[in-house]
């Protein structure tokens, strides 16, 4: 492994230029031809299940690979609560519960945002004593549809009223909202969720503080008790799963688990025209956080929390929105395993924030929206390049920038 070290160290010392990608794919290629022969450690990962089938597809693996397609990098779907413990706690046990407590994390993906307070503690801990700074960034934007299973019922468009009525347990029956009849039966995400937190912002922002507030945890969100018919399930897979198996459910999935299913049209906050409705409505999601999709300026690049746009309401385009973002660390250790580890998450990050055919094509089947150029040229040049002036190049704990720093 001494050779990877003379090969990592003065790649990630250079000064990345408009080239640097294919200095990172090199590098990673020269890596994972002695992958075979070496033991190499994973980079180890997880959390949100709403991208998780994304960030799992080939195109976006590849050059992440080892010789022969071996994945040199692990994704655990454990909900974005899961994931952000895993990362503040530097544990791999939050993303699994079956191994003893180890590190490190290397990233995790995360549509719950960082908080001011995790933001600080995170800053006066251990963690970012020894890894640096903390880096949040979008990888894609992101909707949150409304999937139904209602024999008899194909299409559905429900107003702002309705769906606070139905998520908030005051609309019971589907003969208020559609020409069927018989009891609704939600299903709401029973771990700690990125989802719930974009769907439950834009519930608080149009029903009210008094019915929902903003949460990663559906039942905390939900003012009042949930029905007896109401069921939770885990993670996107598990929502999906439990709508597919009971006619007359609905509940709130990743556009990337709608799977040709029926969902609901949806209004925006000016209530007028034609709902916009799921896949074919990705448009709208683009229109809706098109003000809102812009990188930060000069020494804003520094706050993690100005990288990632909040939208709760927005006045055109499709209403439920956001981001689904990667967290990670700037430093990462220089010894020989996670080094090489270091150097693929950063090929993993550049999958996202550069011009990628492959990768484009398929966040766009799995439903998801690119990012705008501009956005993903200032967070290379930020964040891969020369760090745009603010030092905040990933990299090793070798490098002048972590000055001994490493997860």
């Amino acid at each position: 492994m001494a050779l990877f070290v003379s090969l990592l160290v003065p790649l990630f010392n250079l000064e990345f230029n408009v080239n640097h990608r294919n200095l990172i794919q090199a590098a990673v290629a020269v890596l994972c031809a002695g992958a075979a022969s070496a033991s190499m450690a994973a980079l180890v990962s997880g959390g949100a299940t709403l991208p998780q089938n994304l960030y799992t597809d080939v195109r976006v693996q590849k050059d992440t690979q080892a010789a022969g397609g071996t994945n040199l990098f692990s994704y655990v779907g454990v909900g974005s609560g899961a994931g952000k413990n895993a990362f503040f706690n530097n544990d791999q046990w939050y993303l699994n519960g079956n191994t003893s407590h180890a590190s490190p994390v290397h990233f995790v993906g995360s549509d719950s945002v960082i908080s001011a307070t995790e933001l600080s503690n995170y800053n006066a801990g251990t963690v970012a004593a020894t890894a640096g700074k903390l880096i949040q960034v979008p990888a894609v934007a992101t909707s949150v549809a409304v999937a139904f299973n209602k024999a008899g019922v194909s299409s559905l468009n429900l107003t702002s009223a309705q769906l606070c009525g139905v998520f908030g347990g005051s609309i019971t029956n589907w003969n208020q909202i559609s020409s069927a009849s018989g009891p609704i039966n939600v299903v709401f995400r029973s771990e700690s969720s990125g989802t719930t937190e974009l769907f439950t912002r834009h519930l608080e922002a149009v029903c009210g503080s008094s019915v929902f507030t903003t949460s990663t945890t559906f039942t905390t969100a939900h003012v009042g008790a949930e029905p007896s018919n109401w069921v939770g399930a885990a993670g996107n897979p598990g929502v999906r799963a439990a709508i597919d198996a009971a006619d007359g459910t609905i509940g709130y999935v990743s556009p990337d688990f709608i799977q040709s299913k029926p969902v609901a049209g949806l209004y925006n906050k000016n209530e007028s025209g034609a709902p916009a409705r799921l896949p074919a409505g990705n448009g709208d999601v683009s229109l809706a956080l098109s003000a809102a999709l812009l990188a930060p300026t000069g020494a804003n690049r520094t706050d993690p929390t100005k990288w990632v746009p909040v939208v709760s309401n927005p006045s055109q385009g499709y209403p439920i929105v956001g981001t689904t973002n990667l967290i990670l660390s700037q430093c990462y250790n220089a010894a020989a395993d996670l080094g090489n580890a270091t150097l693929v998450l950063r090929e993993f990050f550049d999958r996202f924030h550069a011009r990628y055919a492959a990768v484009k094509t398929a966040i766009g089947d799995h439903q998801f929206i690119a990012l705008p150029d501009a956005f993903v040229d200032a967070a290379t040049a930020t964040f891969l390049g020369t760090g745009d002036g603010q030092s905040l190049q990933i990299g090793l704990s070798t490098q002048a920038q972590c000055g001994g720093k490493g997860r």
